[in-house]
């Protein structure tokens, strides 16, 4: 069966628009950023993010963890509350949406930027606005538009922790498990009245902070576990969280499938990992796919079969054009962006 992608180079973009439904037209947008995309722009995510995402929405009560998990490793979320100005306190819960996840793939690719000095944990926020525009995001004000939603995703990732727990099999005394515990960022400066504005809901009155510090763990696990993602194929997903979190799992986890090998991955496993609380399988198929449908067009070099089971994965070559392969893994005398993958 000819993909959407054998069928843009058949038809065009136009004509195959006018021959799809009106539901379906995006896509055409998606594939045809994908086909042309020349490497040129390249952002970072930490493979912990690529296995399990953030949550879709919003889940309102700080103390309720939010969890993912692929079977092996297990993402484990927490909203915090915290104490301000005497006996005063705010719950702040867990980060969620488009929106969060661009700001740990903004984070990570801060940590990859080449001109960093290699000791400097800081993630200066002066360039957000410029990064967010670069993936798709117009930064529009007021309390509906893009810049608050970013601003309370950022106050939400601040105060976040995050524990990532991984099961090792084959040692001689049984499995075990490796386990992190950590928040993302050490600490910070926000205004004095952030506190009461989120206490009041009142997002848009945010500030920016002026610069967040990263924790050491987190510093080096971004600087060592990060892998590239083309920022022109995210441009096109950037506002479909599901779609974001399959097309990272997939660019981390389709290339490293040995070459005759297959993968099935059943829909109960990927309900546990990217569904939400209290789903049935048949809801969680229904709601999954028009985000696999955009994250597979926005990967033409994606091998995989959708079946009653489950996700059949082949291995798949890297959702990068060929050139950045070979710079994102060339010796270090010749390339600034290598990643330990």
């Amino acid at each position: 069966m000819a993909t959407l992608h054998d069928q843009l180079l058949l038809f065009g973009a136009d004509e195959l628009k006018a021959r799809l439904p009106k539901t379906q037209r995006h896509l055409v947008d998606i594939a045809q950023a994908a086909m042309v995309d020349d490497g040129s722009e390249i952002s970072f995510l930490h493979r912990g993010f690529c296995h399990a995402g953030l949550p879709l929405r919003c889940v309102d009560d700080s103390s309720t963890p939010w969890i993912r998990t692929d079977g092996l490793f297990t993402l484990t979320v927490r909203g915090d509350e915290i104490g301000y100005d005497g006996l005063k306190t705010i719950k702040v819960g867990v980060p969620y949406g488009p929106k969060a996840r661009l700001l740990t793939m903004f984070v990570s690719s801060e940590v990859q930027e080449v001109r960093r000095d290699s000791k400097n944990r800081w993630i200066e926020l002066g360039r957000i606005t410029e990064w967010l525009r670069a993936v798709g995001v117009s930064c529009s004000g007021g309390p509906r538009g893009s810049i608050t939603a970013t601003k309370e995703q950022l106050f939400r990732l601040s105060f976040a922790h995050f524990t990532m727990t991984m099961r090792a099999t084959g040692f001689a005394d049984g499995d075990q498990v490796w386990f992190d515990r950590e928040p993302l960022f050490q600490g910070g400066i926000f205004a004095a009245q952030d506190f009461e504005a989120w206490n009041r809901h009142e997002y848009s009155k945010l500030s920016w902070p002026k610069a967040l510090l990263l924790t050491q763990n987190s510093y080096d696990r971004l600087l060592k576990q990060a892998i590239p993602l083309s920022t022109a194929r995210l441009r096109k997903i950037s506002d479909n969280a599901s779609a974001m979190d399959l097309f990272c799992w997939m660019a981390y986890r389709l290339p490293k499938i040995p070459l005759r090998d297959k993968v099935l991955v059943p829909w109960a496993a990927l309900m546990q990992q990217f569904g939400q609380s209290g789903q049935y399988v048949s809801q969680f198929r229904k709601a999954f796919m028009p985000g696999l449908t955009a994250a597979m067009a926005a990967y033409p070099e994606a091998r995989l079969e959708i079946t009653d089971e489950g996700l059949v994965l082949r291995h798949s070559d890297p959702a990068l054009p060929r050139k950045t392969q070979v710079a994102v893994s060339a010796p270090p005398s010749s390339s600034n962006l290598i990643l330990p993958l």
